[in-house]
């Protein structure tokens, strides 16, 4: 019984684990608000944006996926693509992007 018990509480923590890191959004404003003034200005990226791009290198394909509930506007995805670009940080293909 206790077995059964612990492989139950470790099965639904897992499971609790799996729904936190689905559910996370991935928010351009949020995540790296230091590169939406060289993503709207057209402009070179700070070195503030280059870190956090590198930081949340794993949301940017949700920043441009028309699917997602937090993206930038369209005429702002190549920009992202250059910004990030710029700083290095590689830019993976995107099933959903327009």
């Amino acid at each position: 019984m206790k077995n059964t018990t612990s492989l139950l509480a470790i099965i639904v923590a897992m499971m609790f684990l799996l729904v936190v890191a689905r559910g996370q959004d991935c928010d351009p404003t949020q995540d790296i608000p230091d590169c939406i003034p060289a993503i709207e200005a057209k402009g070179s990226p700070s070195p503030r944006c280059c870190e956090l791009l590198n930081q949340h290198k794993g949301c940017l394909c949700k920043y441009i996926d028309i699917n997602h509930r937090f993206r930038l506007p369209q005429e702002d995805h190549q920009q992202l693509r250059i910004i990030a670009h710029t700083c290095g940080v590689f830019f993976p293909f995107c099933p959903n992007a327009p």
